[in-house]
């Protein structure tokens, strides 16, 4: 089922002076709740399965709102072992650390072309 039209969470109704993510400290990662999903929930999506944490920060990018955050462990594809968070939980959060290496070339180069595509940057 689609959203409605005037749902403030379609990307066209966003607020120039608001923020958009892809999630936070205490959400799962794109890739976790991606994961999550059936197949069905899936294809409902619209998302690019094959890689849908950049279909999602596509999306965060061309929003309108003023500020998008793109969590790195969304960027990176990491899957639910890269939660930063389980509020209610008081064990295991705030344990993922980005290693060295993560961070590639090839990885700044692709989220760069995202960024300038989105207008996001001269």
């Amino acid at each position: 089922m689609k959203a409605a039209r005037d749902n403030v969470h379609r990307i066209e109704n966003h607020r120039a002076l608001g923020v958009v993510y892809t999630g936070t400290h205490a959400t799962d990662t794109a890739m976790g709740w991606w994961s999550s999903l059936t197949p069905r929930q899936r294809a409902t999506t619209g998302l690019d399965p094959g890689a849908p944490h950049w279909s999602l920060a596509s999306l965060a990018l061309t929003s309108r709102a003023r500020l998008a955050v793109l969590p790195l462990q969304d960027v990176l594809g990491l899957g639910s072992e890269a939660r930063m968070n389980r509020p209610g939980e008081t064990e295991g959060n705030w344990s993922w650390r980005l290693e060295p290496g993560q961070l590639t070339a090839q990885l700044a180069e692709r989220l760069h072309r995202l960024t300038v595509k989105s207008r996001r940057v001269p």
